[in-house]
């Protein structure tokens, strides 16, 4: 048994994790899992994962569940059905965010494109962590992680526009509280919120 706050050491060292808060096991699994599919909001939290966003189902169609993130369109192939309306929160890894290839609008299966400006650059050894605000005033940021060599390769410098590309089946959908911490801001229901 190891404790520990790093979730990278325990990634590294154990078969399964489990998150504890306030003396309460809140998930147990493998640490792929733990890190890609966390149970709830709080769990998100706790390890660390920058990419949370609120949104509302609109609807299913036969490939999955299509999602309202501030008046664009998120496809998640879900197996699950969602009451149509139901706030969620989504998530996606820093690794799975990737820089596409042509126009936001030339849609693939399985991938929602949108177009975002290169905020901050940050290197982390051989990785870097790339910070892209969105067009719109809404101030959601959306953090991707990429190795060094694909950064400068691209000549990807802050102020640029990037067509970005979030797979649908690496976004994990979670019940939305009334009102949560997200980014530092407390955000309660309201409108398209």
């Amino acid at each position: 048994i190891l404790v520990t706050h790093d979730l990278d050491e325990a990634a590294q060292l154990a078969d399964r994790i489990a998150v504890v808060h306030r003396g309460r096991v809140l998930q147990v699994g493998p640490p792929a899992e733990i890190r890609n599919k966390p149970r709830d909001l709080t769990v998100a939290r706790l390890v660390n994962l920058r990419n949370l966003f609120r949104a509302r189902v609109m609807g299913h169609e036969a490939d999955g569940t299509v999602l309202d993130w501030r008046g664009r369109r998120i496809r998640v192939p879900v197996g699950e059905r969602l009451a149509v309306g139901a706030e969620v929160v989504w998530c996606i890894p820093t690794t799975a965010v990737d820089l596409a290839e042509g126009e936001p609008s030339s849609q693939t299966a399985g991938e929602n494109r949108l177009q975002a400006e290169l905020a901050a650059v940050t290197l982390l050894g051989e990785m870097a962590r790339l910070t892209l605000t969105l067009p719109e005033e809404t101030g959601e940021r959306i953090i991707v992680s990429l190795p060094l060599h694909r950064v400068q390769g691209l000549g990807l410098t802050p102020g640029r526009r990037v067509a970005v590309s979030l797979p649908g089946g690496a976004i994990h959908l979670m019940p939305a509280p009334t009102a949560a911490r997200m980014d530092g801001a407390t955000v309660r229901r309201r409108g398209r919120d």
